[in-house]
């Protein structure tokens, strides 16, 4: 990977450093932002509880009243002191009628020591004592009226008790208690103008909720028993509760109106969806302003940048020209550490260009040298070559570039499906005229020799010597067996012809050649070369100065008479 340019990536690590800076900016106000909203919130969540939680209890302070007087306007009534004294029937249908006309949950008639004479809601605990009750004590004991908030049978109910005047004997006949039921209904009307949820529980059992998770009513308390166990205990405390897969606000407080006797509280609850729309603002806001700080800043950086590196830039691509051999002075107008730099590069660029012709001029010198080395060496390889592979003497292809040869027209005629022939030249009396004459007379006489039979040959035959007097010649695609006699005749009327030798004048000597034909005679150029030197040695025996064609020996006598079976 190409690295940047020095100016490039100063501006890169400017634009880096100074996003940098924008993020942890951005970062620590939105996280600060964050924290701010959420106490803000909190603090406003708990002061919206505590009003709401005073507005409930003054609302059922009003009830508690309305109880109280209903209460003690049927104690005062005539009618309900004659009912008692009459049949238990009669009194039943009057305290209904009054119930029916004050629109009240309950009506309780006691007598002076706090025992049931009749129910309304429930008039199977008849006889039984109240005096359990805060409000029954007051009236039998002080004979004060009053109201509160007491769990009847799985509700809450708002009791005011109401008495009846002292009767001569110092003692009333009897009291009675009114009661309005704390329903879903009433908890609704108190939270109609507000979207907190108001939750009356005893214990952990829910007596009457304007809150409502997933359509359902609620039996017991929304949130967790620890949660709520904390929040029963730190009645100031606001705190963030899961209500199924939705998060919401809660605080508990416990009820100024609850008879002591009962155990009761007040659930408010308020979702935080509000709370998590501002902070989804802010952090979107936030994200804008980052990304808004860090195109300013990358803007500001690229300024900068270029205002600082422009020299830098110029001088780098000077640089880059210099590289590609352009060594021509630079010119800086400045007098700071760039200038000084320019100046270098001035000196330098002298020196390059004095280095660069010599450095020329010795190329060329290596060049014409390298080129006559280069000559040489060829012709020396070629020398080389000739000399691995061609007779010394004559000239002639050896027995190693013979073989090459052999085997590479043995596989063209088996691939073309063509015929091959092989001649054995061997030289009669040669060994008379070397041991007569000497070796100089020898050598003449092979170099005299293989001029003549080359001259019987085609372009594209081949002509080797073996060594010695041997000569071999390679026919490709002969034709036919009489072209063959013939090129082996003219080589033996060319060799019968008188030598001219400088030591032996009109020398005379013949040759014996014998010839294999592929693929009757062999199908390899193994097989080739043996059978053309046996047919040799048979045109020797023969009487030499002739050819002969390789053919199967015939078995002798003998050898017929041991193949045949024995008797």
């Amino acid at each position: 990977m190409q690295k940047l340019p020095f100016h490039r990536r100063i501006t890169v690590k400017l634009t880096a450093l100074l996003g940098v800076l924008v993020l942890c900016g951005a970062l620590a106000g939105a996280i600060t932002s964050i924290q701010l909203a959420q106490r803000e919130f909190f603090h406003i969540m708990g002061q919206q509880f505590d009003s709401t939680f005073v507005f409930a209890e003054n609302s059922l302070d009003i009830v508690g009243q309305m109880a109280r007087t209903w209460g003690q306007s049927f104690a005062n009534d005539p009618d309900l002191s004659k009912q008692m004294r009459g049949p238990h029937g009669a009194i039943i249908r009057q305290i209904e009628s009054m119930r029916e006309n004050a629109h009240c949950d309950a009506v309780i008639v006691l007598d002076s020591q706090g025992r049931i004479i009749h129910h309304s809601a429930f008039p199977e605990k008849d006889g039984e004592s109240l005096m359990s009750w805060l409000i029954v004590r007051q009236a039998v004991n002080e004979g004060r009226s009053s109201y509160a908030i007491i769990e009847e049978s799985g509700n809450f109910i708002i009791y005011g008790s109401g008495l009846t005047p002292k009767n001569r004997a110092g003692s009333r006949d009897h009291i009675v208690l009114t009661g309005f039921k704390i329903s879903d209904e009433l908890v609704s009307e108190l939270s109609q103008n507000t979207s907190i949820g108001l939750t009356f529980i005893r214990r952990t059992a829910v007596m009457a909720s304007s809150f409502n998770t997933s359509n359902r009513k609620l039996i017991d308390s929304p949130v967790s028993f620890l949660d709520y166990q904390l929040l029963y205990n730190q009645p100031e405390v606001t705190k963030e509760v899961m209500i199924d897969t939705e998060s919401y606000f809660a605080s508990v407080r416990q009820l100024r109106l609850l008879d002591p006797s009962m155990d009761g509280s007040l659930l408010l609850t308020y979702p935080t969806r509000e709370l998590d729309l501002i902070i989804h603002r802010l952090q979107h806001g936030y994200l804008w302003l980052f990304a808004l700080g860090m195109l300013a800043f990358a803007l500001f950086a690229w300024l900068i940048s270029s205002l600082i590196m422009s020299p830098l830039r110029k001088l780098s691509a000077r640089a880059q020209q210099i590289a590609q051999g352009d060594l021509t002075p630079t010119h800086f107008d400045l007098n700071d550490e760039i200038g000084s730099i320019a100046s270098s590069f001035n000196d330098l660029m002298h020196e390059l260009a004095t280095n660069k012709q010599k450095i020329e001029r010795h190329a060329d010198e290596l060049e014409q040298l390298v080129a006559q080395r280069t000559h040489e060496l060829s012709l020396a390889n070629d020398e080389l070559t000739k000399q691995a592979t061609h007779d010394a003497l004559t000239g002639l292809p050896n027995r190693k570039l013979f073989n090459d040869r052999l085997h590479q027209a043995v596989m063209l005629a088996h691939r073309n499906n063509v015929g091959l022939a092989l001649m054995f030249i061997d030289l009669d009396r040669f060994k008379w005229v070397n041991d007569t004459f000497g070796h100089a007379a020898g050598d003449e006489l092979l170099v005299e020799t293989a001029r003549r039979i080359q001259t019987c040959l085609r372009e594209g035959d081949t002509f080797a010597r073996l060594g010695g007097d041997e000569f071999t010649v390679i026919l490709p695609q002969p034709g036919l067996l009489s072209d063959i006699e013939n090129v082996a005749e003219r080589i033996l009327k060319n060799l019968t012809a008188p030598f001219d030798l400088s030591a032996a004048p009109d020398t005379k000597i013949s040759g014996s050649i014998g010839i294999a034909v592929y693929p009757e005679s062999g199908d390899s150029a193994a097989k080739l070369l043996l059978h053309a030197d046996q047919a040799m040695y048979s045109a020797k025996r023969s009487g030499r100065a002739t050819y002969h064609f390789w053919t199967p020996l015939k078995p002798t006598a003998n050898q017929e008479a041991e193949k045949a079976p024995k008797q």
